[in-house]
């Protein structure tokens, strides 16, 4: 598929996720019908503002006001934004739209799937309580892994989106690490009605977290029984472990870290201080206390960056910092992936193998 192709497809996709979010605000109000506690917003126009891309959401931020802001600096904008605990802010010019799904993708010389020979995949189900939870073990080939980092897909994702995998190889390449991903809720191998991505998956990923008051919690306990099961399998219950997830990653996974004691760094992000799990967020954030790296898109569609700014000050943790890029949601740059990754490594004290 050329260019041409692929951005025709994006626009498709994105008018499908609009549609879709306008069909449900109209016909099914109890699909956001928690929300209005939490944002303090009518429902009809949070659902447009969350689930509808605005139309000024693909024009950027002005060079003008780029300028302004670096002059300014980043101490200055971090007492601007009330953010007393800022370490670092990155704020870098947006490159070509590249959703983050694909953000990472590692071609095969043939354009099919490939197993690197450093690299092991396993997939199988772990039973936590009575749910099955699907999940992928990446382990390196050449010696025992070092660490473990969990990877939290995004909403109308899956364990083997392209950016998970192409994160999990990076790390364990890089840093002889063990990466295992999962199905989220309503996601993927949780599914039985084949649509493992898309529109429907985020739709009723949308309806349980306004209506399932058990959703974070049965959220938490899946990744800790994944944890454990993992660390049994690896032999080694006390390698480092790191959790990376932004996004429906973060909203799951945040409390998820905060519960965790093993849990020695994270990446977040992609997500404010808003929804119907609101206040849970902000408890669960003032209770981190690992290294935090917190990513932030600033022209954030579903997700408004000065709301994200609130939870990142929210997190209770004194190593954090945040890494801005211009852009929408979805368009985090490879960079900043890779950088990530280099931060969980550092965080997690486990040097880049040789």
């Amino acid at each position: 598929m050329g260019a041409a192709g692929i951005k025709a497809k994006k626009r498709s996709e994105s008018a499908e996720i609009t549609r879709g979010a306008r069909t449900l605000v109209k016909s099914s109000m109890t699909a956001v019908g928690s929300f209005p506690s939490a944002v303090n917003s009518p429902s009809r126009a949070w659902a447009k503002s969350t689930l509808v891309p605005p139309k000024s959401s693909s024009t950027g931020w002005s060079w003008s006001r780029l300028r302004q802001y670096s002059r300014i600096g980043a101490a200055r904008l971090s007492s601007k934004l009330n953010m007393s605990r800022v370490t670092s802010l990155v704020l870098s010019r947006r490159q070509p739209s590249t959703h983050y799904a694909t953000a990472m993708h590692e071609p095969s010389p043939h354009g099919q799937a490939f197993e690197p020979p450093w690299l092991s995949t396993a997939t199988f189900a772990v039973t936590v309580e009575d749910r099955s939870v699907p999940t992928v073990l990446w382990t390196p080939t050449d010696g025992p892994a070092r660490g473990l980092i969990l990877i939290g897909h995004g909403a109308s994702g899956t364990k083997t989106e392209g950016y998970v995998v192409a994160l999990a190889r990076g790390l364990v390449r890089r840093a002889q690490v063990a990466v295992c991903a999962i199905d989220g809720p309503v996601h993927g191998d949780r599914r039985e009605d084949g649509a493992v991505t898309g529109v429907v998956p985020f739709l009723e990923f949308s309806q349980r977290w306004a209506n399932d008051h058990h959703l974070t919690d049965e959220a938490v306990a899946d990744w800790r029984g994944v944890l454990d099961h993992i660390l049994g399998v690896l032999g080694d219950p006390e390698l480092p472990v790191g959790y990376w997830g932004v996004s429906m990653g973060t909203i799951l996974g945040l409390p998820f870290v905060a519960a965790e004691p093993r849990i020695g760094a994270a990446v977040l992000g992609l997500m404010g201080l808003t929804g119907p799990t609101k206040h849970r967020l902000e408890r669960d954030a003032a209770a981190l206390t690992c290294p935090i790296e917190f990513l932030v898109q600033w022209d954030d569609q579903l997700f408004d960056r000065h709301l994200a700014f609130k939870l990142f000050e929210a997190i209770g943790s004194d190593d954090k910092h945040l890494v801005a890029n211009l852009g929408a949601h979805g368009d985090v740059p490879t960079r900043t992936f890779r950088a990530s990754a280099d931060f969980l490594i550092s965080a997690l004290g486990l040097a880049a193998a040789p």
